[in-house]
């Protein structure tokens, strides 16, 4: 193989994205794959995934109760769905960005180039290893130039504080971290330097507000610049209590809420979210919001007093670290089921503790990989 070729390789590495899918036997394949095609649900970016005798669908959304009937009829078996890794090809522009450098930097840094990075408004979040580190401006104007954004931004240290801040570095273009986030059709405002927002969980803030019903009081108990408070009033004609300590993130949230057309109400509060149980939310809400995954199993306490008497429902998220040289090996399957095991027992222990009990998981995934052999998870669960 001649070395254009090796460079070809090397730029067709391949990369993970998480979306939706449904999975099944293997010997069903050939008819799901048709009626996925058909329907227009088939998410052709993305490579179809075999993990022993399952196959995995990535598909543009989830499936409608009719289209599961449907395709149960075709199959004779119950479809089920979750969040899955998908491995994916370089989009055009990556490929860009590796073609844009080729005369600039060495062809031996080429394969250290961002593999993402994360798109804010119009701006660009993006981690540059050390290796590239002489060659981050350049990296930054030429994003710049590719997605015709404001201004590119480099990681420059770890989500830390109370506040979840990132040190920022400016590399191209104009140094405004102040923008305007659209997903779903929900515009959030948000200031890159001094609030915290991924734009990774895009799905998850929708995936909430669906099963949010009209009259119901809602407690986001970390809810930054609002992403999820934003989506449940945009949509269902709910109350919800969001709050933060970060008073940049309640501002950014006030600015939201003067962008979209609300059916719902938000109640902003800047204070910690046990302050905010003690004070006025003791047994109020109906469903509770825990996305702070690195702390929110500190407050399962709160959240239990924050319930109805008759209970409600926790979105409890967490990361979860796992032990990569078990014995036998790890499959896909059984590295789940012990992340599952671990975030479960931490929920269902520390809620009996509080004369509650966590009466049915309705629903449990994984939503990203944060670290080596470590896992965000999100359990839906019925307390009572």
């Amino acid at each position: 193989m001649n070395e254009e070729n090796n460079d070809e390789e090397k730029q067709q590495k391949q990369e993970t994205s998480i979306t939706t899918c449904v999975f099944i036997p293997r010997n069903l394949g050939e008819p799901v794959r048709k009626f996925l095609l058909k329907k227009g649900l088939l998410n052709l970016n993305l490579k179809v995934k075999q993990e022993e005798n399952k196959l995995h669908f990535p598909v543009i959304r989830r499936l409608e109760k009719h289209e599961l009937t449907e395709l149960k009829s075709i199959t004779g078996k119950k479809i089920e769905e979750e969040n899955c890794y998908f491995e994916t090809f370089h989009s055009k522009k990556r490929g860009n960005l590796s073609s844009a450098l080729k005369e600039k930097i060495p062809r031996n840094l080429l394969e250290f180039l961002p593999k993402s990075y994360d798109r804010i408004g119009d701006l660009i979040i993006v981690e540059i290893p050390e290796t590239l580190a002489p060659y981050s401006q350049i990296i930054g104007e030429t994003l710049l130039k590719i997605h015709k954004v404001k201004g590119v931004y480099r990681k420059a240290g770890k989500v830390e504080g109370e506040k979840r801040i990132r040190k920022l570095e400016p590399l191209a273009g104009k140094d405004d971290p102040k923008t305007i986030h659209v997903e779903y059709g929900v515009r959030l405002f948000v200031d890159i330097k001094t609030t915290y927002f991924s734009p990774r969980l895009g799905y998850e803030h929708h995936r909430i507000a669906k099963q949010v019903k009209s009259g119901e009081t809602v407690f986001d108990m970390f809810t930054s610049v609002g992403p999820f408070a934003i989506h449940i009033a945009k949509n269902t004609n709910a109350t919800i209590y969001a709050t933060d300590i970060n008073p940049h993130a309640i501002d950014a949230l006030k600015k939201s809420l003067t962008l979209n057309k609300l059916k719902g109400t938000i109640i902003t509060l800047l204070l910690d979210a046990k302050e905010a149980v003690e004070t006025l939310l003791k047994n109020k809400a109906d469903r509770i919001i825990m996305n702070l995954p690195a702390n929110a199993h500190e407050y399962i306490e709160a959240a239990c007093t924050a319930l109805k008497e008759k209970g409600g429902k926790i979105h409890f998220y967490t990361f979860i670290k796992y032990e990569p040289t078990a014995t036998p090996p790890m499959t896909t399957t059984t590295r789940k089921e012990t992340i599952f095991e671990k975030a479960e027992t931490l929920l269902r222990n520390t809620v009996k503790t509080q004369g509650r009990t966590v009466e049915k998981i309705l629903n449990k995934h994984l939503v990203k990989t944060t670290a080596p052999f470590q896992e965000q998870v999100v359990l839906d669960a019925l307390i009572t």
